[in-house]
């Protein structure tokens, strides 16, 4: 059994060789032809010289607009319009402007209300000197009479001879 062995043992080297052999056969053929291989399933790109020459490609052509839909537009001011600046066939583009309007009465309003906040102005200045002034006044007659210096029949007379006593400083 000692040589019926031995011959198993050498059959199954060889096999191990012959499969080892193929492998390496198979793995260097691959590796071969993969560019081969590669390049068939890459798309093909041809290239050419530049030449002269623009990119244009125009479209051209005539005809009218008709409006969907038309609509009156109307201001919050009431303005007159003062000059229409387009009429039917002119073309035009964004931002153009179509009509201009009247604003001298705007202006005029204006400058009256700018005049009508200027006197404002000075009434309310001139309010506040005659509360401060009342308000000196009120403490110089509390302190008079808290100190007994004057009487409470005076007092209520220089109150009365006021226009108006502040709520808030009644005894």
């Amino acid at each position: 059994m000692n040589r019926e062995a031995i011959v198993q043992e050498t059959a199954r080297q060889k096999k191990i060789r012959k499969l080892g052999l193929l492998f390496v056969s198979v793995m260097v053929a691959l590796t071969f032809f993969s560019g081969t291989i590669n390049n068939f399933t890459l798309p093909r790109v041809e290239t050419t010289l530049p030449t002269n020459g623009a990119l244009v490609k125009e479209i051209f052509g005539e005809g009218t607009v008709k409006a969907k839909a038309t609509y009156e537009e109307y201001t919050d001011t009431g303005l007159r319009v003062k000059d229409v600046m387009v009429g039917p066939g002119d073309r035009v583009t964004k931002g153009r402007p179509l009509i201009s309007l009247d604003i001298d009465t705007l202006k005029s309003d204006y400058q009256d209300e700018q005049a009508r906040y200027q006197q404002l102005k000075i009434s309310l200045a001139s309010a506040r000197a005659d509360q401060e002034q009342k308000q000196r006044d009120y403490y110089i007659v509390k302190t008079l009479f808290d100190n007994r210096g004057e009487s409470a029949v005076n007092v209520r007379r220089f109150f009365n001879s006021r226009t108006r006593i502040p709520a808030g400083c009644r005894h």
